[in-house]
């Protein structure tokens, strides 16, 4: 029984848990500060359109998202896309979906990256 104990703790200790644990804080509390709400504003002022503004964050995800962990990514971007929804009373799913594309389909050149840096160390 402690053994299996020891390794439930164990991946307590782990990066990957200890990053996504923290950015699901951190988005939390942005979104209960309601700063999340008042950048929706701004920007759907500057851009003046919900769908250019979805582009950009599309946009922003799809290359953000060759350079950390998609998961990590969504989940930071989640409260903004409620904040979103919200202010253009709209279903959730219509921000969501092209999120979750735009962090896979960015994900994929991850892969072309790490084996352009494996070669180029050769």
């Amino acid at each position: 029984m402690a053994s299996s104990a020891e390794k439930a703790l164990a991946f307590i200790g782990s990066t990957t848990v200890v990053v996504l644990g923290s950015v699901m804080v951190i988005s939390k509390a942005l979104e209960e500060s309601g700063f999340l709400d008042k950048l929706a504003e701004e920007l759907d002022k500057v851009f003046g359109n919900e769908y250019a503004l979805l582009v950009i964050v599309m946009l922003i995800v799809s290359l953000l998202s060759g350079f950390m962990s998609d998961v990590a990514l969504v989940s930071i971007f989640i409260p903004f896309m409620y904040a979103m929804s919200r202010s253009h009373n709209k279903k959730l799913s219509k921000y969501l979906l092209p999120l979750s594309y735009a962090a896979i389909i960015g994900g994929r050149y991850t892969i072309l990256g790490t084996q352009y840096l494996v070669q180029a160390r050769i």
